[in-house]
């Protein structure tokens, strides 16, 4: 009895042991159904990501292909850019040309009307100068008329004591040829 309370007591405890490595190997098993299932989630998840990164990567492909067309695009901009700014510097130039152009002109123009002004001026001079001899020659030929008329009056006094000498001549005589003829 005490062999077979020996043996069941082995036996109690070797199912013990049995259920509880049972209990252990189900829960392993579990614990392993649970690893496989977060494997397949994770090669799931792996897939995905995968599909994410060749997408990820073909975006960045046409990313990098836009930017590459972009930039060609950019490239050309400042290109249109550099030749559309040679006839801007070249009209720029040419208003600096004409602005330097009219900053003589206008200097010249200065120049001229102060020579118009001073030309004025000797004119305004010669008119009053010409408008002096004007009156001069106005007070002259008055003078000369008035000088005239004297010379006039002076020639008819003349004239008259000519007259009056010649008579008198005349009566000298007259009187020498009597007082010769009486004598």
């Amino acid at each position: 009895r005490s062999n077979l309370e020996e043996v069941t007591r082995k036996e109690r405890l070797s199912n013990q042991q049995y259920q509880a490595v049972l209990a252990e190997l189900k829960g392993q098993e579990r614990a392993i159904q649970v690893l496989v299932q977060e494997h397949e989630a994770k090669k799931e998840g792996e897939k995905d990501f995968g599909k994410m990164l060749f997408d990820a990567e073909k975006e960045a492909e046409y990313a990098k292909t836009e930017r590459n067309a972009r930039e060609k695009d950019v490239q050309a901009a400042r290109e249109d850019e550099r030749k559309a700014q040679k006839p801007l510097t070249d009209a720029r130039r040419e208003v600096s040309v004409a602005e330097r152009q009219i900053s003589v002109y206008e200097q010249e123009i200065s120049a001229s009307r102060a020579r118009e002004r001073e030309l004025e001026a000797m004119l305004a001079e010669a008119k009053r100068n010409t408008q002096r001899s004007v009156e001069a020659l106005g007070d002259a030929n008055d003078e000369v008329t008035r000088l005239r008329d004297r010379e006039r009056e002076i020639s008819e006094s003349f004239q008259a004591i000519q007259q009056a000498s010649k008579r008198a001549q005349d009566l000298l005589r007259e009187a020498e040829v009597e007082v010769g003829r009486r004598l």
